[in-house]
């Protein structure tokens, strides 16, 4: 069972006002650092993405709320969540990462990409 840092994941753009309604532009996951960086620190990246996107974040929980009977999270749980948000979204998803995610979701689309996913 993986541990509940990423409960409550992904946030999808209809949380974000969006002046247009075009379900058909690309999808885009901006996965936010675990390091102390929110979500909500990347408001000004999620609005200079709305207007030609459909914008999803990862909504981490603050990991010093999370209690260490949940288990431990590593690279690989970290890079196995990106595979799920990234599966979750479908194919065609673009991935934009900020700081400290950038290796994970590498790793998460080289692995993809090696196992032919669907999601890609």
């Amino acid at each position: 069972m993986k541990p509940s840092y990423a409960t409550n994941r992904l946030r999808n753009s209809s949380c974000f006002k969006r002046d247009v309604a075009r379900p058909d532009d690309p999808k885009l996951l901006i996965v936010a650092p675990l390091s102390g960086h929110f979500a909500s620190l990347l408001r000004g990246t999620v609005e200079a993405m709305l207007p030609d996107h459909n914008v999803y974040i990862t909504d981490w929980r603050d990991a010093c709320k999370v209690p260490l009977s949940d288990g431990d999270f590593g690279l690989d749980d970290y890079i196995d969540y990106v595979i799920d948000f990234i599966d979750h979204l479908g194919p065609d998803t673009h991935a934009l990462t900020v700081c400290q995610p950038v290796v994970p979701v590498l790793a998460a689309t080289a692995i993809m990409a090696e196992d032919d996913h669907r999601a890609l």
